[in-house]
């Protein structure tokens, strides 16, 4: 191909501990149940319900919040931790008024220092979370010395609502390890002798600790740089598979943030019919720096999708890089949120979930349909293209037909789209093929067909942002990220649809993702997915698409694969 250019063209809460209950509770929005058009008629599935709410924190205190500390108001410290528990309380509150079974919320919102390297402000967001099945911290002795779980427990016995919260876990360090030295080591003890872990914990409606989970797969954009540079537990990733069950009979399985991009734990709890999971609890405090990290609802509906399950997750609310959550089953949004342009933004979803059968063992092998190609070894280098129509070549008519092919090691994407041309287009999009690691570690392996907006970049320049894991970041090409404000996530080419696919392997799980202008979602009715296949109508501005495909366990949890993007090019 020669290459031708394309011519288309919450407010945060202040600190509550002056602020009386109706005045928190008047700034709290509960978003009721929104059942999306695409279901009209339930299927054989649905013939029972369990009712569920979200809440989307916008975290206070913390420097990620943008806190600006006053005699008031400070950002680190039990007040934080407090403030943010007394806002749980009166979102529990309401979901409970509204019947809600099960309450949702994000990661670090209790208190964000759980990624402060600061011993001083990390000291009140971590602590020794006790072991399941044991006495209901709310009544256990000695509680001061976990007091953000005695709270939680407290608090979710007083609004007789199961409660899933993340904060941090202190841990003696495994009998073996040896002594650290220097921060990126592995396998080894800090010099304080305990190990911190980013924890999901869920409380029953009577307050019993019913599961902990700890973070398999750290946010590290770099090797020095991420979570386990900030001292979390672990790299290399130490598996740890939990869910837990409930009176109103729903098992849920249990993963944090970046783990949803990874074949477990979550992936591997989905599958497993033995297990019989069909639903996951999900906190996260998401990146959207550009793709793989999408912004978070068009993840949250493609994982829904991918897998055939119901999700629960909540996000924090804060700005357009940690804000979009919802309640999804089997990739249908029930209710959901997503307002970039807040900075801080409380949300509280509520939805009725249906309760889906068990999966079977030929459920679980139908989710990836064999094809016949062996996978070749990824391409290290990138290399791109322009191609496309010259301006004024369509030779006057409305549309526009778009044909693009681009390949990565042997593996190949197609785009297929319609496309109505109007006087003042300023969109550009860019296609991509990635067979390799993305960004970090490189142990995040995929084979992805990836469709972004550059608005009016050159190829060059949206190709080094859509492959540059930090917002800023002096070592990547353009030096920063693809969104790093939130008006890059506005678009204004409206595509009348769009036909994205790969020729994936036999044994992946292929993720459909797909967002419009801002970060918002496309109607379930609107996207058909079936091996490896993704075709969308749109009646609003395309702003990314991606067919995210999980490889099989034994190539995912290794860092095994070269830098993967190897192809992309203008359409």
């Amino acid at each position: 191909n020669s290459p031708i250019l394309l011519s288309t063209f919450g407010m945060l809460l202040p600190l509550a501990f002056v602020l009386s209950r109706c005045v928190l509770q008047a700034a709290i929005t509960a978003v009721l149940v929104r059942v999306g058009a695409s279901s009209p008629v339930l299927d054989l599935e649905e013939t029972s319900f369990y009712t569920a709410a979200v809440f989307q924190n916008a975290i206070v205190g913390g420097d990620d919040a943008g806190c600006t500390p006053s005699p008031t108001q400070p950002c680190h410290g039990p007040a934080v931790r407090d403030a943010n528990l007394h806002k749980f309380g009166i979102a529990m509150a309401q979901a409970r008024a509204e019947g809600a079974d099960i309450i949702v919320l994000g990661e670090g919102a209790v208190d964000s220092d759980l990624w402060n390297p600061g011993h001083w402000q990390r000291h009140f967001a971590c602590e020794s979370i006790p072991t399941p099945g044991m006495i209901a911290p709310c009544d256990a002795p000695g509680s001061d010395r976990f007091p953000i779980t005695q709270r939680a427990s407290c608090l979710a016995r007083e609004h007789h609502i199961v409660t899933v919260l993340n904060y941090c876990d202190v841990q003696p360090c495994q009998n073996a390890s040896r002594p650290c030295n220097g921060s990126s080591d592995v396998f080894c003890c800090p010099a304080s002798g305990v190990e911190l872990f980013n924890t999901q914990v869920a409380f029953s409606e009577t307050g019993e600790l019913l599961a902990k989970y700890h973070k398999t797969h750290n946010y590290d954009t770099a090797p020095d740089q991420g979570e386990t540079s900030n001292g979390l537990c672990c790299w290399p990733p130490r598996l740890d598979m939990q869910y837990f069950d409930t009176s109103f009979g729903v098992r849920f399985g249990m993963h944090i943030c970046f783990d949803i991009l990874f074949r477990t734990p979550g992936v591997t709890l989905a599958l497993d019919p033995a297990l019989g999971i069909r639903d996951f609890v999900y906190s996260s405090h998401w990146e959207a720096t550009g793709p793989p990290m999408l912004p978070a609802m068009e993840v949250h509906q493609g994982w829904s999708r991918g897998l055939g399950v119901n999700l629960l997750a909540a996000n924090a609310g804060l700005g357009y890089r940690h804000a979009g959550s919802g309640i999804y089953s089997r990739g249908r949004a029930l209710a959901e949120h997503y307002d970039p342009n807040k900075a801080h933004d409380d949300q509280l979803l509520v939805a009725r979930v249906p309760k889906l059968g068990a999966r079977t063992a030929a459920d679980s092998q139908a989710l990836n349909q064999p094809r016949d190609r062996f996978m070749a070894p990824p391409v290290p280098a990138a290399s791109f293209q322009e191609w496309g129509i010259l301006p004024g070549s369509s030779g006057g008519e409305t549309t526009v037909i778009l044909n693009a092919t681009v390949s990565s090691g042997g593996f190949v994407c197609t785009l297929k789209a319609v496309l109505s041309l109007f006087p003042h287009i300023t969109d550009r999009y860019l296609l991509m093929a990635v067979n390799g690691s993305w960004m970090g570690r490189k142990n995040l392996p995929s084979r992805s067909c990836v469709v972004v907006r550059c608005g009016n970049l050159s190829e060059q320049q949206c190709a080094a942002r859509a492959t540059c894991a930090d917002y800023q970041d002096s070592t990547c090409a353009a030096g920063r990220s693809l969104y790093t404000v939130a008006e890059d996530l506005s678009a204004s080419t409206v595509w009348d649809h769009i036909e994205l696919s790969g020729n994936f392997e036999a044994d992946d799980l292929v993720l459909p993702m797909v967002g419009t202008s801002m970060g918002q979602l496309v109607e379930d009715s609107n996207i058909d997915f079936a091996q490896g296949s993704m075709r969308v109508l749109l009646d609003r501005p395309l702003l990314n698409a991606m067919l995210f495909a999980i490889p099989t366990a034994s190539s995912t949890d290794s860092p095994a694969w070269a830098n993967g993007v190897s192809d992309a090019m203008l359409v």
